[in-house]
């Protein structure tokens, strides 16, 4: 049995020792004990379940806006134990009153909070016997504190019961924090276990179907290309010269209403994956991967300066070294040849290194068609440079479809400037460095 299994089991049994090692008994130690009327108590019963009725369906939506589920159980657990020690202490009617209907609101949000932590600890395909398990211990908790606060009450006397309380509180807490591991372990094993299926499958693809390259998502499960724990992938694919296409995903965050994710959240994705491919080394470390990115790469071309500067603030690399690798990326043109977008593209990206992209079909034909045209009909382009566009660099990229013409090489002039603008940022970056 697993960790996360005997976690939700403690937790169960203690949660219903704290709330059935009050409710029950309270009643009885007012009439026996303090020796209040009947009526009284009654009153009290009713102010207090009419309370938890009413707080029933708010508990529930608030479970579900709240991220620290955890923490509203045990925050939940201490307010039950202080209401039962103040009962036990000062018995007066308000005090009673208040704390008996505090409880019952509280009591409210055990049942949707646990539900959420067993959602998030064990898989979907076993949450109906899983919550089935939750109610079997929830049963087995309010058996042993029937017989322990028979006990209790037999050797110590009434009032002894309402001290339990606070002990199974905190023990409900000691397991709860003991056990918050466990959802972050469960996190950290998915992704192992993807990039692990990521590697596999890249295996599969270029030494089985010899494929002619790969796809990866920008990021997966909010686990982005780039992050720390992927060199054996990346080592594969540099083995390989295998050329990598990626296309973003969803953010790992909430949408935005308002805005729809391909106009503008799907440039950002690529943005990140690139930006840590670059900030990271890899691209450096592997350069047999020929890197594709979709989109017009994004936001690089247009922040490439600005992006270069906070790599440089994080890591110290000279931003010349980092503009060099952004623009060593590949880019497509899907949805992006505007007039607006392709003077920047062509301006920054390195000679050979633009391909034609539709974006079909996840793209609207009619869309894909629209946007394409406006590759044909740029006037920053001529001929040649749109053949060279539509179908020289992909051959290049892909030998096995073709044979591409060996790309005109770079003036001397062209050359020396590149070299001598490096040299210059690279000082400036080793002069900011050192202040």
């Amino acid at each position: 049995m697993s960790g996360k299994w005997r976690q939700l089991d403690a937790l169960n049994f203690f949660l219903a020792d704290v709330r059935g090692g009050f409710g029950p008994y309270l009643g009885i130690y007012l009439l026996t004990t303090q020796q209040w009327n009947p009526a009284a108590i009654g009153l009290i019963a009713t102010v207090a379940g009419l309370a938890g009725l009413a707080f029933n369906a708010p508990a529930g939506a608030l479970i579900d806006v709240i991220r620290w589920k955890r923490g509203v159980v045990v925050v939940g657990a201490t307010v039950l134990a202080a209401g039962s020690v103040s009962v036990a202490l000062w018995p007066s009617f308000w005090v009673v009153v208040a704390a008996n209907t505090l409880m019952a609101v509280v009591g409210d949000v055990f049942g949707p909070a646990v539900a959420a932590i067993t959602l998030g600890l064990v898989p979907t395909a076993l949450f109906t016997w899983r919550m089935g398990r939750n109610c079997a211990f929830d049963h087995a908790g309010n058996v042993a504190i029937a017989i322990t606060a028979g006990v209790t009450g037999w050797w110590f006397g009434q009032q002894a019961v309402f001290f339990l309380v606070p002990l199974f509180a905190l023990a409900v807490g000691t397991v709860l924090t003991i056990g918050l591991g466990y959802a972050s372990e469960r996190r950290r094993r998915n992704r192992v276990a993807q990039r692990n299926q990521a590697l596999e499958e890249a295996v599969r693809a270029l030494d089985e179907l010899r494929a002619d390259g790969v796809v990866l998502l920008a990021n997966s499960d909010g686990t982005y290309l780039g992050q720390d724990g992927q060199d054996d992938l990346f080592a594969l694919l540099d083995q390989h010269s295998a050329v990598v296409f990626i296309h973003p995903a969803e953010l790992p965050g909430p949408a935005v209403p308002g805005v729809v994710p391909f106009a503008a959240d799907f440039l950002l994705d690529t943005t990140r994956a690139a930006y840590l491919l670059v900030r990271n080394g890899i691209r450096r470390k592997y350069p047999n991967i020929k890197f594709i990115l979709s989109h017009a790469g994004g936001f690089v071309p247009y922040a490439s300066h600005r992006m270069a500067v906070g790599i440089m603030a994080d890591t110290g690399a000279s931003p010349a070294d980092t503009l060099d690798d952004f623009s060593s990326f590949y880019f497509d043109t899907a949805l992006s040849s505007s007039a607006a977008a392709l003077p920047t593209l062509l301006a920054f990206a390195k000679p050979g290194h633009i391909t034609f992209g539709s974006d079909w079909p996840f793209a609207p034909v009619a869309v894909a068609k629209l946007l394409a045209a406006g590759l044909e009909t740029f006037p920053g382009l001529d001929n040649a440079t749109r053949e060279v566009i539509d179908r020289t660099n992909a051959l290049a990229l892909f030998p096995r479809l073709g044979t591409a013409p060996t790309p005109a090489p770079a003036s001397h002039l062209d050359t020396a400037r590149h070299v001598a603008s490096r040299m210059v940022m690279r000082g400036v970056a080793r002069l900011i460095s050192t202040r």
